[in-house]
């Protein structure tokens, strides 16, 4: 029997899911019958929260079936992924975060709550907002904030002063000082740095330093993760050469001139012939388009700017073995994802050492990421009007709007900071949706 779930949200993003062989509650049962007996496992991380409310379900319906309620600990960040591995065997009731809701729903794993009135009258608009996929509620809010916590010192702000971060903002500025947030909580403070939208953080930033040749590997699209990946992301790309050895090599592409030629040479192991190589040195940057067959081999590092996604087919990986075995291959997906043929090299490489100075210099612009290098050897000042921008000094050390950066620091200017100036000797990469 199919199960139909539906869930709760807690405060600071978390929701909690109820599975049942139906949608209703429990209904009284005829006065001639035994109460019937009702099994359920819980997951979650919280359980004292948890057992208070196994506790406060099993008193509301006392007497009308005999549960036997099972907790166990699972991560509220690991739920989704572990149920939808065995959506039909999955817990009954679950704790997990709330940026999971759409791919739970996508992938069947959640109902619209049929009658939502009780539930939206009770909870901030915020917490039914972040339970909801397309105006449609899949989750019951826990409680009725959405979990934002202000800690601040007494003695510099009034209660006039806290109504309103700006204010609390200018009167930092005021007596010289910096307002910070901890970064040991960063999936709650994100809301405030990235005016995105959206249910997660969308980029990632890498810094690969590559021993050995690494796997060959190719990433689907949006839409084919989507339907394949339970409701994923695809994954779009670009590498910039840090460092490399004298005539290092990325392989990028491939040499088949059709589908069915990709296929022949893929099932035939002929990888020599399919693998195109591209010689590469210090300041190359390489766009990865889904699709595009790619490696990069021993002796270089690059900085990885990439969707926020982990769906990767190995198509190759030179017949290593670990523990003894082949790792595994992806040929079928790669087979389904390559594009064919494959793009040019000079639509592919950007050589991002030859570009002006003291300018945000665009490498590449697409519907998932735009990304700007900056070689300051005076100052540059331009309007930071992304929801977000990330920054990661590659070379050399300045100062930005009067905070010293150096090689190696990454930071984060968020949405609505206004003016940004740069001043210094060095090379800064710049990445934002």
């Amino acid at each position: 029997m199919q199960k139909h779930r539906f869930s709760l949200l807690l405060s600071l993003g978390i929701l909690l899911l109820l599975s049942a062989c139906g949608e209703k509650e429990p209904s009284s049962p005829p006065a001639s019958t035994q109460p019937e007996n009702v099994a359920l496992t819980v997951w979650g991380a919280d359980e004292a929260l948890l057992q208070e409310i196994i506790a406060s379900f099993q008193a509301r319906y006392a007497g009308e079936a005999s549960f036997q309620i099972t907790f166990q600990p699972q991560s509220e960040s690991n739920c989704k992924d572990v149920l939808l591995g065995d959506l039909e065997n999955g817990a009954d009731v679950f704790a997990f975060a709330d940026d999971q809701v759409a791919a739970l729903a996508a992938a069947g794993g959640l109902d619209p709550i049929a009658d939502e009135t009780a539930i939206r009258s009770a909870a901030l608009p915020a917490a039914v907002e972040a339970a909801s996929v397309g105006g449609s509620l899949y989750a019951y809010p826990l409680t009725a904030d959405n979990g934002y916590f202000l800690y601040y010192n007494k003695a510099y702000f009034s209660d006039e002063d806290i109504q309103s971060l700006e204010r609390m903002v200018e009167l930092a500025a005021q007596a010289g000082r910096l307002v910070t947030m901890d970064w040991s909580s960063a999936w709650y403070v994100y809301a405030f740095f990235g005016n995105t939208g959206l249910d997660r953080f969308p980029l990632l930033v890498k810094i690969i330093d590559a021993r050995a040749d690494l796997s060959i590997q190719v990433h689907p699209d949006d839409v084919y993760a989507g339907i394949h990946e339970n409701g994923s992301l695809g994954k779009s790309e670009c590498w910039y050469v840090l460092a490399c050895d004298e005539d290092s090599r990325l392989i990028i592409g491939h040499n088949a001139k059709d589908r069915a030629e990709l296929v022949e040479m893929i099932r035939q192991g002929r990888w020599q012939e399919l693998i195109r190589e591209i010689p590469v040195k210090k300041g190359d940057f390489i766009r990865i388009e889904p699709g595009t067959v790619h490696a990069i081999k021993g002796g270089i590092m690059v900085m990885e700017l990439q969707q926020s996604s982990d769906i990767t087919y190995r198509v190759y990986d030179y017949g290593r073995l670990v523990d003894g075995k082949p790792r595994e291959l992806h040929i079928d997906k790669s087979i389904d994802v390559i594009t064919v043929p494959a793009a040019r090299i000079e639509d592919t490489i950007v050589k991002a050492d030859e570009l002006p100075q003291n300018v945000m210099n665009l490498l590449c612009a697409c519907a998932c990421f735009r990304i700007w290098k900056a070689d300051v050897t005076s100052t540059v000042t331009f309007e930071q009007t992304c929801p977000f921008l990330n920054m990661s000094v590659i070379e050399g050390e300045g100062t930005v709007n009067g905070q010293t950066v150096r090689k190696g620091d990454h930071f984060i200017l968020p949405s609505g900071f206004g003016e940004v100036v740069m001043e210094g000797t060095m090379q800064v990469i710049a990445s934002a949706i």
